[in-house]
């Protein structure tokens, strides 16, 4: 599999969405924290773990881009045998 790694030096307001940027404190913990759990659980309940990474999810990768950030590079996923060499 191969991901793709953005960076946002400067977040863009989004067009057309409504409502209002504003800064995450510790009081949005438990609320961000269960937004993910539930996100990654759906995510890979529906067999979708590339709505996690990007490369074959060009919706993702464009919503990202209209905020911000910029492509930084790919990852390979490298896998790695944990079976004792003979």
């Amino acid at each position: 599999m191969m991901l793709e790694a953005y960076h946002c030096l400067v977040v863009k307001k989004p067009s057309n969405v409504g409502g209002y940027l504003r800064l995450a404190t510790e009081e949005y913990i438990t609320t961000i924290a269960e937004f993910m759990q539930k996100y990654v659980h759906n995510c890979f309940m529906k067999g979708n773990t590339n709505a996690l990474c990007g490369c074959q999810n060009p919706v993702s990768n464009k919503v990202y881009q209209s905020i911000g950030f910029v492509e930084a590079g790919r990852i390979a996923d490298i896998k790695f045998d944990l079976r004792p060499y003979r």
